[in-house]
């Protein structure tokens, strides 16, 4: 599937309703069907009020999320299985 119409599928489901305001860290995983960051970036951006930023991969997308939500913060990962399963870790979550 060409690049530009995966992030297109992508941003027109989870990530599309999330309030304007609310700062957005794209990141993507190793699999082939991952959907390019830059070009969810570039799809995602205009039109947001609050900072929408890349990052190479989920632990550091995770590290920039802390530091956008700050102390106390909320932060919501949504993307593949294979995504939520690289965070688990990183979250000092268990997988059961």
């Amino acid at each position: 599937m060409p690049e530009t119409r995966r992030a297109r599928r992508c941003c027109s489901s989870p990530l599309a309703p999330l309030p304007a305001d609310w700062p957005l860290v794209l990141t993507g995983t190793d699999s082939r069907q991952a959907a390019d960051p830059t070009t969810l970036h570039d799809l995602l951006s205009p039109g947001r009020r609050g900072p929408c930023v890349t990052a190479e991969d989920s632990p550091s997308a995770l590290r920039r999320a802390a530091e956008l939500a700050g102390p106390g913060g909320l932060i919501v990962v949504l993307g593949s299985l294979g995504l939520i399963g690289e965070t688990r870790p990183a979250l000092a979550m268990r997988s059961e």
